[in-house]
């Protein structure tokens, strides 16, 4: 540090302008199975559209489409919901009709051999040209039957005239040469051009047969090509690094050089691209000889079995609160129609474990359990209590879930329309529910409950399964069962706001405990910038003076009725800052949500004077 030797005027800053930044409140999480997209990592998507899109339309029957559905439903509500998706048994579609559950064992491989999924270029590098089979070189990028509905076509100048005129009309001109290649052979002769085109042969995706769903053009055969960019040319790279549908698995041997120019030795895509020859000064097209100019996929699989196991893998990806924002977790619920269902044992209380554990492990999200599907089956509302409650609270005094006030419990499943297959199905109201807390922070906030005739009002929903009366919301609400009601002439309605929690509390109401999450997450993330610094009165003033205007801010928009913040000597004692901790108190005291009226009619005589009377 420099210092002034003569008079003049020296210039310091310091910065006590720190504020709470803002923190998401309504971003879901949901765990999965579908019929397609990427498994083993989140993918957020913002509308049903967008869930369509990636993870394919709920086309099967049972699991599949209650999954589906249960992640829509969020998305009436919500714009940003992070999707996992569980696979088992899953395979992708691949060329040459080697499916990837046919792929030998590489050699010297000892034990059971899984080939697993394909699901990234990770797992495309573990692979080769051996394990697929001479004519495997393209792979679905995802797992599941719809990969083989794809068809890829491959045109260069020698099959030209044999593409259907569809097709070109579509790209336009024959390919010849590249520019690159043209510069770099000096040459025109290189023919090292060719299109490529992703089809939806079978309509799957597009629900039209034959719809082109993607082109390339203007690529290279020669590994080391570039665009006008400076980026790969090559075909490989270029599909892998853009196409939504497929990949394109590399050679196992390795490109030759022929003048500077790096061509596939061998490309496999059914016998299309040949050996190379090399010929002095020119890049001789490895395209002869072939007569078909597209590959179809086939041996696609869909999931062998749904069970818990990949849905608690696919919900694990939640569980680092540090890399993965998320507020509103929930999950597959599992079809389990036996009559002698046992929520203790059933599938889908292993995955409700793990949301729980997740919630409570993380404290900055809830977790949301709905009704069992089975409830639909009753005939009677005494049956369909009991079921309810011995989720939740468990039969003859065993098993149901464990209180904590980051969990919402919901009471019937729900009958809605599969627009998809024009058919109506049961699902959970887990996706509703968490849908409505999202909901709520955008035309309220996120201390405000999700309940009742202004914010509880649930879309899309035909019938329920259960509609409980007032003795059977008593008994449901004593349980922490929060009833879902429908009111002639008022819609859908969530008619409770209590958490899982079975102790009363502040926390036992949903608008409470998300309040805490939500100034509990900002301050921290403020308090972060404390770490490191002097532990003296004046960073403790600066902390204080950082979040006291966040408080007001909250206090203002009725989040809280008043607070307190104790930093400074009284609890950060000489132990504490010798032990390098940091402490401070915020007391709070939070505005509660009505959940009971009382409205007294009294009648007088007709000459009473209310003065006297009040």
């Amino acid at each position: 540090m420099g210092f002034l030797v003569s008079p003049g005027v020296e210039i310091k800053e310091t910065d006590l302008t720190d504020i709470v930044p803002a923190q998401s409140t309504s971003i879901g999480g949901y765990a999965g199975y579908f019929r397609w997209g990427p498994s083993g990592r989140l993918v957020t998507v913002g509308s049903e559209t967008d869930l369509a899109k990636v993870f394919g339309t709920p086309e099967i029957k049972g699991e599949i489409e209650v999954s589906f559905l249960t992640a829509a439903s969020f998305l009436k509500y919500g714009n940003s919901l992070k999707v996992a998706r569980a696979v088992n048994g899953s395979y992708n579609a691949t060329s040459g009709g080697a499916g990837m559950d046919t792929i030998p064992a590489p050699a010297g491989f000892t034990g059971d051999y899984d080939p697993g999924v394909i699901n990234g270029q990770d797992d495309l590098d573990r692979l080769s040209s051996e394990l697929l089979g001479i004519d495997s070189n393209i792979v679905a990028r995802y797992a599941g039957s719809l990969g083989n509905s794809l068809r890829v076509y491959f045109i260069t100048e020698d099959n030209w005239d044999t593409v259907d005129s569809t097709i070109k009309a579509q790209l336009g001109y024959k390919p010849t040469n590249t520019v690159w290649a043209e510069n770099l052979l000096g040459d025109t002769t290189a023919k090292d051009e060719i299109h490529v085109l992703v089809v939806d042969q079978g309509g799957a995706f597009s629900g039209d047969q034959g719809s082109i769903l993607e082109i390339y053009q203007g690529l290279s055969m020669a590994a080391n090509a570039k665009d006008e960019f400076g980026e790969s040319n090559y075909w490989v790279s270029k599909l892998n690094g853009g196409s939504s549908y497929v990949w394109a698995v590399r050679p196992t041997e390795e490109p030759i050089l022929v003048q500077g120019a790096l061509i596939d030795f061998y490309a496999g895509i059914n016998s299309i691209l040949q050996e190379v020859t090399e010929t002095t000064g020119t890049v001789t097209v490895p395209v002869e000889g072939f007569e078909e100019y597209y590959v179809d996929l086939a041996d696609g699989m869909d999931d062998a079995d749904y069970t818990a196991d990949p849905v608690v893998e696919a919900i694990e990806l939640f569980g680092d609160y540090e890399t993965v924002d998320v507020n509103l977790i929930f999950a597959q619920n599992f079809t389990e129609l036996a009559l002698d269902y046992d929520y203790v044992t059933s599938k889908t209380k292993t995955v409700d474990d793990k949301l729980l554990e997740i919630a409570n492990t993380r404290k900055d999200c809830m977790a949301f359990l709905s009704a069992p599907l089975k409830v639909k089956e009753y005939t009677n509302d005494v049956d369909r209590l009991n079921e309810v409650l011995w989720k939740f609270e468990g039969k003859s005094g065993s098993g149901g879930v464990t209180s904590t006030s980051y969990a919402v419990f919901d009471s019937t499943p729900a009958y809605v329309y599969n627009r998809y297959k024009d058919q109506y199905v049961w699902i959970p109201l887990c996706g509703h529910i968490a849908g409505l807390c999202a909901n709520t922070d955008n035309v309220s906030e996120p201390w405000f409950s999700p309940a009742g005739l202004n914010r509880g009002n649930i879309q899309s929903v035909i019938k329920l399964a259960y509609n409980p009366k007032q003795a059977d919301r008593d008994e449901l609400y004593k349980k922490r069962v929060n009833p879902v009601v429908s009111f002639p002439g008022q819609g859908i309605v969530l008619y409770g706001d209590k958490t899982a929690l079975a102790r009363p509390s502040a926390f036992d109401r949903i608008n409470v405990r998300r309040l805490f999450m939500t100034v509990e997450k900002a301050i921290a993330t403020s308090a972060k910038f404390q770490l490191f610094e002097i532990n003296d009165e004046f960073t403790r003033s600066a902390f204080v003076n950082a979040i006291a205007p966040f408080l007001r801010d909250v206090q203002g928009r009725r989040g809280i009725e008043d607070f307190k913040i104790v930093c400074d000597s009284s609890n950060n004692t000489s132990q504490v800052v010798d032990g390098n901790r940091f402490v401070a108190d915020i007391y709070i005291k939070p505005l509660r949500s009505i959940n009971f009226i009382t409205l007294n009619f009294i009648a007088t005589r007709t000459g009473a004077i209310f003065e006297e009377l009040v």
